[in-house]
Order: C-alpha cells, then structure tokens, then sequence
C-alpha cells in the first residue's frame, strides 16, 4: 500500500498527472530554529498553539500543509507500521535497561533516571509518554531494575550480549507487551470508532464547517502531551483555507 505522501505522489506521476501547478516550500532547519512558529503565522494559528512548539523538539513527523482558497478543511494522517512502533519501543527499553545497569555499577539507585529513558528516545523523536502514563512507566522501570538488572549485573554495559540472554529477552517482550496495551487503550480513547490501531487505513478528519473547530480538533490530536497521537504518526497532510489574513488571499502552495 502507499505507505507515504511521496509514493502517492510518485504514482501520480506513473499515471501522467500533472503536480506542477502547485508550488512546493520547504521549511529546513535545525532543531529549534522557528519553522513550526513560522507556520503558526502562516496560517495564523498562534491562539490554539497549533501546531505545538516546545524549546525541544515537537516535529517529529513531515507534515504538509495545502493551503489553497476554498478548499475544504481536511487532515490526512498516516500511522506508522506495528513492526516500526515495536522497533522503537524495543530500543527505549534497551536504553533504559543500559542506564539502569550504569546506575547499578555507580552504585546509584536512581529510579528516575530510569523512567526518564522510558519516557522517550535520546533524538526525542519517540515519545512514549505521548501515549503511556507516568505510573505505567514507572512500573516498567522498577521491573527493569528488580527484575532484569540482577539477570545482566556481571556484564559491562557496552557488552554485545548484554540483551541476549533468553530471560531478558522474555523480560523486555513483556514490557513491550505491556505498553502495546497501553498505547491501544489511550488511542481507544481518541474517538476513531471507525479506525483500527495497527492496520493499514488512514484516519481522515473532514467535514468541518470553520477553522476553529479544524484547528482544535488537530491540536487536540497532536498536541505536545498525554494523550497525542503524535508517537504513532507517520505523515500528516493538513488543508484549507488556512492563510491568514495579512498574506495574499490568492496563493496557493503546498509547506512541507
């Protein structure tokens, strides 16, 4: 299936369809540089903080913005694939377990050290605190340190099998198990009654009669907190008549 805008688009170009008529912006900087509060002002959206912007990373997915006169309010998301999430919680959890083997060896019991490599990946990328509560991440780091540690303790920290042992192994698919739950329960609660987690269809947002409730509803989604879908997005695709009121009220073009 086409798992990105770009394959959508590479079709669309195999079948002679023309993209050419609308102009392409590229926003490209680092981490922190202002591009998500450019397009704040862009589409005039500063009032809802929307989209969210922290002094950390916040944009951790390509998002387009399809801003054209008339056009109808729409958001396209695409989810990311079951093997990718596991993946990803999969090397938190390795993280984790290195930094409670660290404290161990330095002789420190810092319980918060721990959550807080649960909590998200080292490039902020994943954050599964997005979808997991603190108390659930909390659980999983004392299991870490009760449990798993005492398995690997005669091991240096950057010894290669150091997740090879078949208990460790057994250990860290029951956290995975354990906050694959977890993110199900949150997403359940996120009123996609028609959308099932982990398959291949994506969730569209439509037939909204004005911005503001456009807006909203995305922010609630994607907001920079518990309960955002953002941990599990793979692209999204926002579009409208969102341009604000100080730029041309003719352009058309795509923001990336």
């Amino acid at each position: 299936y086409l798992k990105s805008f770009s394959d959508i688009q590479n079709m669309l170009k195999s079948e002679n369809i023309d993209l050419s008529g609308i102009k392409k912006i590229y926003l490209l900087g680092t981490t922190g540089a202002g591009k998500t509060s450019l397009v704040k002002h862009i589409i005039n959206t500063s009032e809802y903080d929307f989209p969210s912007t922290t002094q950390s990373r916040t944009t951790v997915s390509p998002t387009e913005y399809v801003i054209k006169k008339d056009l109808p309010f729409k958001t396209t998301i695409i989810l990311k694939d079951k093997d990718d999430i596991c993946d990803s919680i999969i090397l938190i959890i390795q993280d984790a377990i290195q930094k409670a083997l660290e404290n161990f060896k330095l002789d420190k019991n810092n319980l918060e050290d721990i959550i807080s490599k649960l909590e998200e990946s080292s490039d902020e990328r994943f954050r599964l605190k997005y979808m997991i509560q603190h108390d659930i991440l909390k659980e999983q780091a004392l299991k870490i340190q009760n449990i798993i540690i005492p398995l690997i303790a005669d091991l240096d920290t950057n010894n290669e099998t150091l997740f090879l042992d078949v208990n460790v192994q057994r250990e860290i698919n029951d956290i995975l198990n354990a906050f694959l739950e977890e993110i199900e329960i949150c997403f359940s609660k996120l009123n996609f009654n028609k959308y099932k987690l982990f398959s291949d269809s994506t969730i569209t947002l439509e037939n909204f009669l004005n911005k503001d409730d456009f807006i909203k509803r995305n922010k609630e989604l994607l907001k920079n907190d518990y309960g955002s879908l953002s941990l599990l997005v793979e692209y999204v695709r926002v579009e409208g008549n969102l341009l604000a009121n100080w730029l041309p009220k003719d352009w058309e073009f795509v923001l990336i």
